[in-house]
């Protein structure tokens, strides 16, 4: 089989699957950026940004349970998307796709482990927990984000407005928690952004 047949563009904002649905193709990002996110009523939670190279919906897909996740577009991007009948063969014969997908499970683990930030209430925690996702916790090795890049995947990630997000990372960069370098956004210490929720998830309760 020719993989290339299975490619879908996807343009920025669009849904690749909803949360619910059933697995019935397994995805991989060959472009762009993707973000899997939770829904909660009328709230988002973003869990994973999804990195070129990188499987998602992969334990849905496995186990045959209903996606847990919303799949969205955050940039103009393309996907393989495979249906279940290749993507069963496709497993069987390449075992470089095995080591991928234990080293895809290992990571996410590991990411895991410290997005409780993701359950805030607070939009400043929401933004934060998501930031950390975008910079840092979303996967190895990907390519330097513009800060408008970033902008753009968390309004997608969060669906607050622009200027709120904007806003927040004005502030992120005046705390010295982000900053740039050639027009790139990135993470100078995460355990101050990590402190930087608490305080806003902690200002909202207490007030």
């Amino acid at each position: 089989m020719k993989l290339s047949d299975y490619e879908r563009p996807v343009r920025a904002a669009s849904v690749i699957y909803r949360q619910g649905e059933s697995p019935d193709s397994l995805y991989l990002l060959e472009k762009g950026k993707i973000t899997l996110s939770k829904i909660r009523g009328d709230k988002r939670s973003l869990q994973k940004i999804v990195t070129e190279g990188s499987f998602f919906g992969l334990e849905e897909f496995l186990l045959g349970t209903p996606r847990e996740e919303e799949a969205t577009a955050a940039l103009d991007s393309v996907v393989l998307e495979l249906p279940r009948h290749l993507a069963e063969s496709y497993l069987l014969s390449n075992p470089k796709f095995l080591f991928e997908l234990c080293e895809y499970l290992a990571r996410k683990s590991r990411s895991l482990d410290r997005a409780f930030f993701l359950a805030g209430k607070s939009e400043g925690a929401r933004l934060a927990a998501a930031l950390w996702l975008t910079l840092q916790g979303g996967g190895n090795g990907q390519s330097p984000l513009s800060a408008d890049e970033v902008l753009e995947i968390l309004f997608s990630a969060t669906g607050l407005p622009p200027d709120k997000i904007a806003d927040f990372l004005a502030e992120l960069e005046r705390l010295e928690i982000v900053g740039k370098y050639e027009h790139s956004l990135f993470l100078k210490s995460a355990e101050k952004l990590f402190r930087y929720a608490e305080y806003l998830e902690d200002k909202e309760h207490f007030g």
